[in-house]
Order: C-alpha cells, then sequence, then structure tokens
C-alpha cells in the first residue's frame, strides 16, 4: 500500500509514524520560499482564497463562517473525526452538536485519512449510519 502522507510538513495518516524526535511543524511551509501562494486557488478578483497552507487562513475565505447555518441542516448528517486528526475532535464534535440528529464518531487510533488507518472501523461507522438513515 503507498504512503500517503504528506511530508515533511504533515502526516495526515498513522501508517508511516512520526520518526523519534522529530515534531510535525503545521506552519514549516510558511517559511518555504517556493510554498504555493494558495492551496485552494484565487477568487474571481484573482485574491489567494484560502492562503500558504489550510492551517494559516490569510485570503479571502479566512473569515467565512458557516456555523450559523449548521442548525438548519435538515437532512441525515455524519461527522467523522480520527483520534489524531489534524482537526480535534472536540472541534468536530462542537460542529455535531449544532446540526440536529446528527452523528458523530471518533475513528480510535486514525489521523485525518481514517479510512486507511482504520478502514474496518470507517466501514463499520458509515455502515450503521446509512442503514440508520434509510429508517
Amino acid at each position: 500500500m503507498p504512503n500517503l502522507s504528506c511530508e515533511p510538513f504533515r502526516r495526515p495518516t498513522r501508517l508511516r509514524p512520526t520518526p523519534a524526535g522529530e515534531v510535525p511543524d503545521r506552519d514549516r511551509s510558511l517559511h518555504r520560499p517556493d510554498a504555493l501562494v494558495s492551496i485552494a486557488g484565487t477568487d474571481a478578483e484573482g485574491r489567494p482564497t484560502l492562503g500558504p497552507s489550510e492551517f494559516t487562513a490569510t485570503g479571502t475565505l479566512a473569515s467565512w463562517d458557516r456555523m450559523r447555518a449548521l442548525p438548519d441542516l435538515d437532512l441525515p448528517t455524519l461527522f467523522t473525526v480520527g483520534e489524531f486528526d489534524e482537526i480535534f475532535p472536540g472541534t468536530v464534535e462542537e460542529y455535531a452538536s449544532l446540526v440536529p440528529g446528527s452523528r458523530f464518531a471518533v475513528l480510535r487510533g486514525a489521523a485525518h485519512l481514517t479510512f486507511l488507518d482504520a478502514p474496518e472501523e470507517n466501514v463499520a461507522v458509515i455502515r450503521a449510519f446509512l442503514a440508520e438513515a434509510e429508517r
């Protein structure tokens, strides 16, 4: 199986553990002269929409917030997050608490790419959610 971790800046999967003594630096890409202008592209006026990394939003999307709209969602919604995800499980749980009737699951031992780190649990969580949604 190929290793899809994005070295050296972050590890979205735990398939390849962090080497002893190394601490991943989420904002290290900011100090690279060849860092991307924006990982999400540009808006209609040519301005960066996100920024040099998803961890440092400096573009036009930096202040974009749709959390107030979450309570208005009226459809089955599943929030999943890896135990070692780049987004904290508590943050995802907060989002889930705002969507009426939503389901929330933390996939133990997984990072961001839960389908690679915990494939069996990932499939089980999704199947259970779909079975409940079909009722």
